[in-house]
This record gives C-alpha cells, sequence and structure tokens, in this order.
C-alpha cells in the first residue's frame, strides 16, 4: 500500500487495543502497513480513511488528518508487507490524543496522498487548457479548411486529453506502483449499476431544468459582452453562428458531426471526470466537503473556449460532483455529464441540418 507523504497529524494509540488479525512481516523488524478504508463509525466518531504505520522500534500510530479522538472502529481491511489481506477490529476507547506534527514521512505505495495545495491545482488545470486553447486560436487563424469544431477536438485530442491522462498515468505510477488509471479510482466505491443510472438520471432532470431557468438568463445578460467579443474575432471561432458551419461541404460537416459524437458525448467527459471528479477531488481532499465545490468552479471557469456559461455550468455540475463525492462514485458524474453532452450534441446536430 502508499502511505501518505508529507503526513501532518500523527496521533499515539499505543493504549488502543487491537483484537483480530495478523500480520507476518516478510523480514523480522521490518516496517509494517495497515491500510483501513471505508471504515463504519458510531456517531460522533470519524468517518474518513485511516493508516496506519509501525517503523521498527516504534510504537503503533494512527495517521489521519486532524481527528482528535477516536471512540470505535468496527473492522476494516488491512494489509501486511506480504500482500496478505486480514480483517482487524480495534476496542473502544475514549481517550483523547495529542496530535503531534511532522514534517515529512518517508513515500510507500498504497494510498492517494490528499494535501495538494491550491497554486499545483491551478497549475495541473489551467496550463493545459491554456496551451490547447492558444494552440486551437493560432491554428484557426493560419487555417480554416477545417471547421473551428473539428479542429477544437484535434486540438484537444493532441493536447489537452493526453496531459489530463498523463497526470492521472503518473500519479497512479507514483502511489501504486505502476501506469493505469487507478489515482483516479483512489476513493472509488463499488455501487450497482442501475443505482448509478438512476442518480445520474435525477441529476440529469434537475440539469433540464436549470437549462431552461438559468441558461437563457445568463445568456441574456452575456449578450452584450458576447456580441462584443465574436463582432472582434474572425465569425470561423463562433460555434453558435450556423450559417457559416453550412458553408462547409456535407462531407466535411458529417465528418464534424461524427467526431462531435465521439469527442463531446464520450471521449471529453470521461476524460474530464477521470482529471477533475476522479484524480484532482481526491488529491485536495484535505478540504473536505468544500473538495467537489473548488474543483467544480475550476472546471467551470477551465473551459477557456467557452466563456459565457460559467455560472449554468457550475449550477448543473456541482450537485452532480457533491453527489459523487459523497457516494465515493465517479461513475455517477461520468455518466451525468455523458447524458447533457449527448442532449446538447443532438441539439447542436438537428439544428445545423434543419433547413
Amino acid at each position: 500500500m502508499v502511505l501518505l507523504p508529507l503526513l501532518d497529524n500523527i496521533i499515539n494509540i499505543d493504549s488502543i487495543n487491537i483484537g483480530k488479525g495478523r500480520i507476518k512481516p516478510q523480514v523480522p523488524g521490518t516496517k509494517v502497513v495497515f491500510c483501513m478504508q471505508n471504515v463504519k463509525t458510531v456517531p460522533g466518531t470519524f468517518e474518513e480513511h485511516a493508516f496506519f504505520w509501525q517503523p521498527p522500534g516504534f510504537s503503533a500510530m494512527l495517521l489521519m488528518d486532524q481527528i482528535p479522538c477516536v471512540r470505535r472502529v468496527k473492522s476494516a481491511q488491512s494489509w501486511g508487507n506480504d500482500g496478505s489481506p486480514a480483517l482487524w477490529e480495534i476496542a473502544s476507547t475514549r481517550r483523547k490524543y495529542h496530535v503531534h506534527r511532522r514534517p515529512y514521512m518517508k513515500e510507500s505505495h498504497g494510498a492517494l496522498q490528499g494535501d495538494m495545495g491550491l497554486p499545483r491545482l491551478l497549475a495541473l488545470i489551467f496550463i493545459p487548457t491554456a496551451l490547447a486553447t492558444a494552440a486551437y486560436v493560432l491554428a484557426g487563424l493560419v487555417q480554416q479548411a477545417i471547421p473551428s469544431l473539428l479542429l477544437f477536438f484535434l486540438v484537444a485530442t493532441l493536447i489537452l486529453f493526453p496531459i489530463e491522462l498523463g497526470v492521472v498515468l503518473r500519479a497512479s505510477k507514483r502511489y501504486f506502483g505502476s501506469y493505469s488509471l487507478r489515482s483516479a479510482f483512489a476513493n472509488h466505491n463499488h455501487m450497482p449499476w442501475w443505482k448509478v443510472l438512476a442518480y445520474a438520471v435525477v441529476l440529469f432532470g434537475y440539469a433540464g431544468l436549470m437549462s431552461a431557468a438559468i441558461g437563457p438568463l445568463e445568456r441574456m445578460v452575456a449578450a452584450p459582452l458576447a456580441d462584443k467579443l465574436y463582432s472582434s474575432i474572425p465569425a470561423y471561432f463562433n460555434w453558435d453562428n450556423l450559417e457559416y458551419l453550412r458553408n462547409y461541404p456535407k462531407g466535411v460537416l458529417l465528418i464534424t458531426c461524427i467526431a462531435f459524437l465521439a469527442f463531446n458525448v464520450v471521449v471529453g467527459p470521461v476524460v474530464e471526470e477521470l482529471f477533475f471528479r476522479g484524480y484532482l477531488t481526491s488529491r485536495i481532499g484535505r478540504f473536505g466537503k468544500w473538495s467537489p465545490v473548488i474543483v467544480t468552479v475550476l472546471f467551470s471557469l477551465y473551459h477557456l473556449w467557452l466563456p459565457f456559461n460559467n455560472l449554468f455550468r457550475i449550477l448543473v455540475f456541482l450537485p452532480a460532483a457533491y453527489v459523487a463525492w459523497r457516494q465515493k462514485n465517479i461513475y455517477i458524474a461520468i455518466v451525468f455529464h455523458c447524458l447533457c453532452n449527448l442532449i446538447s450534441t443532438i441539439g447542436f446536430i438537428v439544428a445545423l441540418y434543419a433547413v
């Protein structure tokens, strides 16, 4: 398992009696790592991930974020450093522990660290999207042989999505030992598919209400600024200018619509949710319930190529982000995002061919 590096809070638990379970160190005297996930506790106690670490010659320690006391942990799954699982029970205690700060702890494998700072978070979000947007604008200024929509998807495929997936893959390698999407599922719980769909459909219904109530209002308020912006840039970049888009050959339009369906309905939502709701939300876990709020606001602002829908995006995606975070299931956000983009994409294609 990966032990969190740079942990600040270490709580001594010498007096806690450990019941069921056993650990078989491969080499006597080597450190033993325990990991408890999805811990169930009685009301008033913590319900977070807990980590145990016992280095040679030291007493057991409970590593948590700002946990002032522990009353009871019913059970937890743990791993010995030989990889064997064991079930543990920790006896009840009402003792309050003093929190000691430790500036550094050596990184080990098995869990995703949740202490990313805001500067790094902003860099991970806005540097890739700024590069992609700049490349899109520059390419659009030097050529207009293909529609701007198709150009944007090509740029996203070559720049934006690879960077976002690369961050997830690199984090998986760092924390879990191999290149995979595991870091996007670090706080993921299994949920039946029917329940995932039920959550997504309810959230989609809410999004429909926001689309009818907030969408037109925001467009009306932003219209003067939007008109001024679009009047100062080539019509090529205005995705709402369907008349301009219809000037392209039918074959090019067909390819654009197919790419729109593929990237806007499947590829884009999946990559963005893995990156934002999966990886980044876990990495800023120290903000607690504010984590999905922070990520959702930044997710909306990250759409530099669509600057006039931020209020609508935040109001639509925040409930989905919170439910996915609360239920610890990223598939809720993925399915919801795909549904929203599917309807908007179909509406765009119908309007394009409605002549």
